[in-house]
């Protein structure tokens, strides 16, 4: 089943894509009824989203209607922003997330997948014999800088997405993911020197 779990879809290839979405929003904000294209859009990409930071699959499904939920009930409140309508929906599935991890005292799972570690030890200019350490340094992330590494890295959403999905400015969510970056390093020298 779990193989079946993987979305690969982006958001918005060009500028019409984005004015397709804004009248969609539009006839939604105008009638509810009109909300069913933005959950068919989304609902998959979200789904995952939280799958992959939950316990189960009926967690994962109950959170994410939650999620569909509370923006419809809010749609009235969006403001474009000029991202994707995804990204409010990720704000609000994020704050579910938390909230549900909160009320059930449970810990939060990150999904940390091979390809995802590779990928940031290249950029980081590591050989992969570091992925092991990676891991370990990202484990020891609170919730914020790991949602942050998440969107980042494992997402790939760009900053301007993450800004709007945590509530900062691009240039603060580049600070941040910077200052993230280097308690990693930090801790990998730290980990290291201990090895040694």
């Amino acid at each position: 089943m779990e193989a079946q779990l993987t979305y690969t879809g982006r958001f918005h290839q060009n500028a019409d894509q984005l004015r397709n979405e804004k009248a969609m929003i539009e006839a939604a904000k105008a009638n509810v009824r009109n909300f069913e294209p933005l959950y068919t859009k989304y609902y998959e990409a979200i789904f995952l989203f939280i799958f992959r930071r939950t316990e189960g699959m009926e967690v994962a499904r109950e959170l994410t209607s939650e999620v569909f939920f509370r923006a419809l009930s809010k749609l009235d409140t969006y403001e474009d922003r000029g991202v994707p309508f995804s990204a409010w929906l990720y704000r609000i599935a994020l704050n579910i997330i938390h909230n549900n991890h909160r009320a059930h005292k449970t810990k939060r799972i990150i999904t940390l997948e091979d390809h995802h570690l590779k990928a940031y030890c290249e950029e980081a200019g590591w050989s992969d014999d570091r992925m092991e350490m990676v891991e370990a340094a990202i484990l020891t992330l609170d919730e914020e800088e790991t949602s942050y590494m998440e969107l980042r890295f494992f997402e790939e959403r760009p900053f301007r997405e993450i800004a709007a999905i945590m509530n900062t400015s691009e240039a603060g969510a580049k600070m941040k993911m910077q200052r993230i970056l280097q308690k990693i390093r930090k801790r990998i020298g730290t980990d290291k020197a201990m090895k040694s």
